[in-house]
């Protein structure tokens, strides 16, 4: 299978992310379920409208394997992982608040989708996220709008439009294992 970035082409995402161009991986949190220090296998990808986050839209997709347990079958362990971050969603920081999150069907084998506003009133980010199972391998789609002042054009409504059709992509491309352009 290709690497992660080139599951997706740019004019796939030049849709949502306007000028588009793959900034690499994102850096992590090493308490982040998808911190690929922490957890080798893990891979992720950002995509950027600019070349640094704090303007425009962006996408970051991540993802990890999960390996099986004791009973030899990693479905039942990646069942688990995925409830987890279910529940971790529910919960807001002090930095930031969330939308509950929502079942979301015809994606994946399970999924879900959130929405987070972080920082202050000068200067806040948007992010719609999709956090999604196939088979054994957790994904996360955090699609985002961040610029000073400036609410994202298409609304909270349209963030989670354009995460929910990411992980669409993602994931026919994970189950595909290459680019998938429809």
């Amino acid at each position: 299978m290709p690497p992660l970035c080139g599951l997706l082409s740019v004019t796939q995402m030049n849709h949502l992310v306007p000028q588009a161009s793959v900034i690499g991986t994102p850096t992590t949190d090493p308490d982040d379920y998808f911190d690929p220090e922490t957890h080798p296998g893990t891979e992720a990808c950002e995509w950027n409208e600019h070349s640094y986050i704090s303007f425009g839209h962006g996408a970051t997709i991540r993802t990890r394997p999960v390996k099986a347990g004791q009973a030899k079958d990693p479905m039942g362990p990646a069942h688990e992982d995925f409830d987890r971050l279910r529940q971790a969603a529910a919960v807001a920081g002090p930095q930031n608040s969330r939308s509950a999150p929502s079942p979301l069907t015809g994606v994946s084998d399970e999924a879900f989708v959130y929405d987070q506003t972080t920082g202050e009133a000068e200067f806040r980010q948007y992010d719609a996220i999709v956090v999604l199972r196939t088979r054994n391998l957790l994904t996360e789609v955090r699609y985002r709008w961040a610029k000073k002042g400036v609410s994202p054009p298409e609304g909270i409504t349209g963030l989670r439009q354009g995460a929910i059709q990411i992980s669409q992509w993602i994931a026919a491309a994970l189950l595909a294992g290459r680019p998938v352009t429809s």
